[in-house]
């Protein structure tokens, strides 16, 4: 991924390198096969909760509050990719990691009944914070899953198909974030951010919840210790 070179672009860099998420424990285990399928169930069970169902509508609620019209269509076709695959010419990517659960044995029924953990509740609710947020911040809370998730997908991907019977088809939902498409995601974030965010205040809020957002979405990948 892009490196950042700034001010605030260095101390992206070091909350992103002191959370590792491309060698995270789920993503080295599930990759050498260390995990029970219960365990990588119940992980994908909350992941789904807590980190991509609504992920079209938090983009959504970024571009209706964007008034910047160039940021406005990057925001637009963002959306249009996450609630029906259109840059990657695929599904929508609920739809995506649906097929994936479904090969590991989980309906839908199964899915949408599945409790949520408090790690799946607090990744949701802090994402939902984009109603809230001065608009040009929606680059600094959507950084971390654009930029850093698709590293770790590399290793749960290969995971997947060696030692869970996940098929290619199955794994399309991480072999698109591997790709171009969350590239051109990250490159919208931090272009926000660094032509957007200008004041001292705005840069520490802006660090602040990338630090937020990178801890919980740690915590939430760790959800597989609970099954």
């Amino acid at each position: 991924m892009e490196m950042r070179t700034n001010s605030i672009d260095k101390q992206i860099n070091d909350i992103f390198a002191k959370m590792d998420f491309a060698n995270h424990p789920l993503a080295v285990k599930i990759q050498k096969g260390e995990l029970s399928k219960e365990q990588v169930k119940g992980w994908a069970k909350q992941w789904y909760h807590g980190f991509l169902g609504d992920a079209d509508r938090w983009v959504a609620e970024a571009f209706v509050k964007c008034p910047v019209e160039s940021m406005r269509r990057a925001l637009i076709l963002n959306a249009c990719e996450e609630a029906l695959g259109v840059e990657s010419k695929t599904d929508g990517h609920p739809v995506l990691f649906r097929k994936f659960v479904n090969e590991l044995g989980i309906s839908r029924e199964e899915l949408e009944a599945e409790p949520l953990t408090p790690e799946a509740w607090a990744s949701t609710l802090n994402f939902w914070t984009i109603r809230e947020i001065p608009w040009y911040q929606f680059g600094a809370l959507f950084l971390t899953s654009e930029s850093e998730i698709p590293l770790a997908y590399v290793k749960i991907m290969d995971g997947l198909k060696k030692h869970y019977g996940v098929s290619d088809e199955g794994n399309t939902f991480f072999r698109i974030h591997a790709a171009e498409v969350d590239e051109e995601h990250t490159a919208t974030n931090l272009k926000v951010i660094r032509e957007y965010v200008t004041s001292e205040r705005d840069r520490e809020e802006c660090i602040a919840i990338v630090k937020r957002t990178a801890g919980l979405i740690d915590s939430l990948m760790n959800v597989y210790q609970k099954y």
